[in-house]
Order: C-alpha cells, then sequence, then structure tokens
C-alpha cells in the first residue's frame, strides 16, 4: 500500500511540474487597467506603440517541452463597432478553419482554436466588460501542447481588468 501512495505521489509531482508553471512577474497594462501573471521562461518583448498590449515569447529550450516558437500575446482595444461577443468571435474567426469555438455571453467571454499555416496550435481568449475588448492569444507546436495547456489555464485565470 505504501509503494502504491508513493507511485501515486511520484506521478502527481510530475504531472504538476510540467502543468502548473511558475510566475516569473505579474504583467500590468497602464493604458487599459488588466494584468496577468506571466510564467517564468518566458521573454517580455517591448509593449506596443500605442500601449495596448505585449508579446511574451517562450525562451525554454531544454528538456521534453522546449518551444521557442511558442509565444502569447495580449491586448485590449475599444468596442468602438459595438459588437456583441457572437459578432466579436465571428469577426475574429475570419480567415481561420475554426477547430473549436465557445461563446458565454453569461460571462462574457468567447474562445476560439484553430491551426496556423505552420501547423501551429493557436488559442484565443477574449473577454467583453464596460465597452472594451480584452484578449490573450497563444501560438505554440502542437509537441508543446501539454505544457502550453498548463501556461493556458494559469494565464486565464491570472487576468484581471
Amino acid at each position: 500500500m505504501r509503494k502504491l501512495l508513493c507511485s501515486i505521489c511520484a506521478i502527481f509531482l510530475i504531472l504538476f511540474s510540467f502543468t502548473a508553471p511558475v510566475f516569473a512577474a505579474r504583467y500590468e497594462n497602464a493604458r487599459f487597467g488588466y494584468s496577468l501573471d506571466v510564467p517564468e521562461g518566458f521573454d517580455w518583448l517591448p509593449e506596443s506603440d500605442n500601449g495596448d498590449g505585449r508579446r511574451f515569447v517562450c525562451a525554454l529550450k531544454a528538456g521534453e517541452f522546449s518551444s521557442p516558437d511558442g509565444e502569447f500575446s495580449v491586448w485590449a482595444s475599444y468596442n468602438v463597432l459595438d459588437h456583441s461577443l457572437k459578432e466579436a468571435a465571428d469577426f475574429a474567426a475570419q480567415g481561420h478553419r475554426i477547430a473549436y469555438r465557445r461563446v458565454n455571453a453569461k460571462e462574457g467571454w468567447f474562445v476560439l482554436s484553430w491551426l496556423d499555416k505552420k501547423g501551429r496550435i493557436v488559442y484565443r481568449r477574449d473577454w467583453l466588460k464596460d465597452g472594451t475588448f480584452y484578449a490573450v492569444m497563444f501560438v505554440y507546436p502542437k509537441s508543446s501542447q501539454k505544457f502550453f495547456d498548463g501556461v493556458i489555464k494559469s494565464v486565464t485565470r491570472s487576468f484581471t481588468f
């Protein structure tokens, strides 16, 4: 019984070491007032010229989840066209072959996922609050899906506005 418990604990430790990223810092956007946790191992690129967001590129290059192409971007924009969540999701989906789509009007968000032209997974989540869209988009190779599943879960849960 003791061996079984130790084996189960070891499995959980291995799984959580890959799916629960350690956060290096919190990004705070001054223009739109949103913030989120950025996992350790991501390089911060300069903020956009108009101050609406930033890109973070995965710098991890060792181990099973080497992902030099993995990245995520965050931004916000005013809903000047007064789009509903469904209309915004339709607009964001244009030109992509959507593999997953969910619109949750009650909670004020939508999610889209597709493969880009390089075969990488793209996962986009947008929230609509008080006339502003807040977005985060992850792009990563299929080989890094386990790692990015944890990153996506943690980053989107930490997103505040």
